[in-house]
Parts: C-alpha cells; structure tokens; sequence
C-alpha cells in the first residue's frame, strides 16, 4: 500500500484506495514490505482472536504478534495498518 511521493498525499496506493471506493469495510495494509514468517503469523492470530471487531481483531494479533521474542523488532510488526470501519464486526461474529 505505498503512498504516492509527494506532498499532501494521503498515503494509500491506489489498490487500497480502490478496494474502499468499491466497498471494501476495512483492509489491511502494510506501509513497506514485510516479512513472509510475521505476515503468515500476524493472519493466523488475527483468524484466531476473540475479538469482536475487526480493530480489536487486529490490535490483538500485533500485539501478540510483538510479545514474541522472534518478531519483537518493529520492523515485523509497524508495516500494517487497518484502514476503514475498523469498529465493525469480523464475519461471523
């Protein structure tokens, strides 16, 4: 989701922009690229919390993500970021 260069933009590519425009609630993105093994561990605990809404789903899963000692680095965690109606609830819940 890199941002376009210059001053004033509002930092979602274009991808992310179009998935809101066509009615996407939310999306996760990542500001730069990530790491394969946090990528794949972030989703499954995001898939696995007990949370409500997607924010909380997603505020959980980094932070559990972070208590790790292998992905403590901000570097495994920073890049993502929930962008939209972050207050909704996860499908089927």
């Amino acid at each position: 989701a890199a941002p376009r260069l210059e001053y004033g933009a509002d930092g979602l590519s274009g991808l992310a922009r179009a998935f809101l425009h066509s009615g996407a609630r939310a999306i996760l993105i990542s500001h730069w690229p990530v790491d394969t093994r946090a990528t794949t561990n972030l989703m499954k605990l995001l898939a696995s919390s007990k949370e409500k809404t997607m924010a909380g789903a997603f505020n959980a899963a980094a932070r559990e993500l972070r208590d790790q000692p292998s992905f403590a680095h901000p570097a495994f965690w920073a890049p993502f970021d929930l962008v939209g109606r972050g207050d909704e609830s996860l499908v089927g819940r």
